[in-house]
């Protein structure tokens, strides 16, 4: 399955060409969609944060409240203590399936990929507009080209998953929310001057994200949103990567990190793909997720946030 292309191939590695021309008015709408989630996501995070403001605790220890003292004859919980604000020490990944299948039509006149994109664009818009910089936010591109070659590969080992970073609120020169609601199916780099298009890479970037993670995330808590439509169909050198490999990707990788495998318009059941990715997955059908998903995450971020 891998394809060799030749050594006599000019490979030009080219990030920007993972990001598409949208027509102006398929843009307008994305972003519309996308500030109409933030919108959501915000009143959510909002909710969260509300819960964990500080609040007094009364007892019969503690720092006395003169406004109870009336109460000591028959009362005496009249001392308090606040309960601390927790402030968050998180970083969230999405990580987005940039396959083929993903450019097929889902929803509301969106394919996969821009549900996926308005999505990551839309948790990114509503954490700034809540909590600042106080959550860490990392969007990833998985894909595959399924190729070998030695300027492509850099070594000998043939074809290989890909992870390229779209956007980061750590830097504030790449917080652009707009160009997340562009992210493609390409790979990205050219051979002579062409595209490539990508396999379902689907978990098997897990090594590659971990030891990103390891270098890079300075917070105490990491937690990872797969989106994607599912199945995993990676050629790496002789070896096709799939849905068996998936499942003991996931049961290696993400048994300790709080994480949530998020499946548009998937084409398998619902039963199957709990086998693939455990019971931490939602299957998204139509625009009307939200609540759903809100319930989910919030069962997540509760304990990070």
């Amino acid at each position: 399955m891998v394809r060799d292309i030749g050594s006599d191939k000019l490979v030009t590695y080219d990030k920007s060409v993972i990001f598409s021309d949208c027509r102006d008015y398929q843009f307008t709408h994305l972003k519309s969609q996308r500030d109409a989630f933030a919108r959501k996501f915000a009143r959510h995070i909002n909710l969260l944060l509300e819960a964990k403001k500080p609040r007094r605790v009364y007892s019969s220890k503690g720092l006395l409240d003169p406004r109870k003292v009336y109460k000591h004859s028959f009362d005496d919980s009249i001392f308090y203590k606040s309960t601390n604000q927790k402030t968050s020490d998180t970083t969230i990944i999405f990580l987005i399936d940039g396959s083929g299948s993903m450019d097929s039509h889902a929803f509301n006149d969106m394919t996969r990929m821009d549900v996926c994109n308005v999505l990551a664009s839309a948790f990114a818009k509503a954490v700034k507009m809540t909590v600042g910089k106080e959550i860490n936010l990392e969007v990833f591109v998985k894909s595959s080209a399924g190729i070998v070659h030695k300027a492509t590969t850099g070594t000998d080992n043939g074809a290989f998953a890909n992870l390229t970073r779209i956007f980061t609120n750590t830097n504030q020169r790449t917080m652009d929310f707009d160009s997340v609601l562009k992210a493609s199916t390409i790979m990205p780099f050219e051979i002579d001057g062409s595209t490539q298009g990508s396999y379902t890479a689907e978990l098997s970037v897990m090594p590659a994200l971990v030891e990103w993670c390891r270098k890079n995330i300075v917070t105490k808590n990491v937690v990872l949103l797969n989106i994607t439509d599912g199945e995993a169909y990676a050629p790496l050198n002789g070896y096709t990567f799939g849905d068996k490999d998936n499942r003991q990707m996931r049961m290696k990788y993400l048994r300790g990190m709080p994480h949530l495998n998020i499946m548009i318009s998937g084409r398998y059941g619902e039963d199957n793909l709990r086998n693939i990715y455990g019971d931490n997955l939602m299957c998204v059908e139509n625009e009307s997720f939200h609540s759903e998903l809100f319930k989910k995450l919030s069962r997540i971020l509760e304990d990070v946030l």
